[in-house]
């Protein structure tokens, strides 16, 4: 624990841009370093120290057109992404992480990244732009999944609409940034994720991943989702597509997938419920099987 007091400690002393990225990086900056420092850092209080760094970029670029009007600008940026790359991985696998980025007012900090740019479409960004916005929804995603209150939150906060839009502006025939403007009646084919090879594809899936983990506990995020046949159609691509062969499927798009055969018999995709419903029981059978033969 002194070990993570120290390195708490050192970036909370330091508003030097590069080295702060430094510290994060070097102790926070992959999957295999949360593992093994995340809990020491976390009860440290790294986590608070990472949500003022997106607050300080909040309040440096606010006022910005263009992040590119002020060097300093881009640099508090670069290290808000690195932090909240940070808050992406420790809320993975760790609940508590997870309520800590809420009750540390992180949740309002990682969808400005996604709100900053709502209205601009996907080739209308800079690359830093779409850095941050992939960094961010993959942060929704983590810190979203099987936590009722930040779910709930998260949609407070106008994630689902600015995801929804995200997704379905590719394929509108209407210009407006209102998320209205992409319902059916301005789409003309059916819809799908962006092809393989474009610099926004990730952003794109990532944000597919974080509308269906925001689902899994949000009742208001189901019915947004699952009143909209082109967004289901870029949601179950995410997942691996309607003839995907192993039908285990998330809790969030099982949820959602649910809301919509409410409404319509027809329902284009009832077949996987019909399949999930298969496996469960299957699964279920195997494993009275097992118990018999252990006994």
């Amino acid at each position: 624990m002194a070990y993570a007091h120290g390195v708490v400690h050192e970036l909370q002393q330091t508003e030097h841009d590069i080295k702060a990225r430094d510290l994060i990086v070097r102790h926070l900056g992959s999957m295999p370093l949360v593992r093994v420092n995340g809990s020491d850092l976390r009860d440290a209080g790294v986590i608070p120290e990472l949500v003022r760094r997106l607050q300080l970029a909040k309040d440096f670029t606010d006022h910005l057109t263009s992040l590119d009007d002020s060097e300093r600008a881009r640099e508090v940026f670069e290290t808000a992404i690195v932090a909240c790359a940070a808050l992406r991985d420790m809320g993975c696998g760790s609940s508590a992480s997870r309520v800590e980025t809420r009750t540390s007012g992180g949740l309002h900090l990682i969808v400005w990244f996604v709100g900053r740019v709502h209205g601009r479409r996907w080739n209308k960004l800079s690359h830093l732009d779409l850095r941050g916005l992939t960094v961010a929804v993959g942060a929704i995603r983590n810190v979203g999944h099987s936590t009722r209150e930040n779910s709930d939150e998260f949609h407070r906060l106008g994630v689902t609409k600015l995801l929804s839009w995200r997704l379905l502006c590719h394929w509108s025939t209407d210009e407006s940034t209102d998320n209205e403007a992409c319902e059916m009646k301005t789409i003309t084919k059916s819809c799908c994720l962006p092809p393989a090879g474009s610099s926004y594809r990730e952003a794109a899936f990532r944000s597919a991943g974080a509308l269906i983990n925001v689902a899994e506990k949000s009742d208001d995020c189901v019915k947004v989702c699952g009143s909209d046949r082109a967004l289901i159609d870029i949601l179950v691509e995410s997942w691996g597509g309607k003839d995907k062969k192993k039908a285990l499927i998330s809790p969030g798009l099982h949820r959602i997938l649910k809301f919509a055969t409410k409404y319509d018999q027809n329902f284009s995709y009832l077949y996987i419920l019909e399949k999930e419903e298969k496996r469960r029981k299957d699964a279920q059978n195997l494993e009275k099987i097992r118990s018999n033969v252990i006994v």
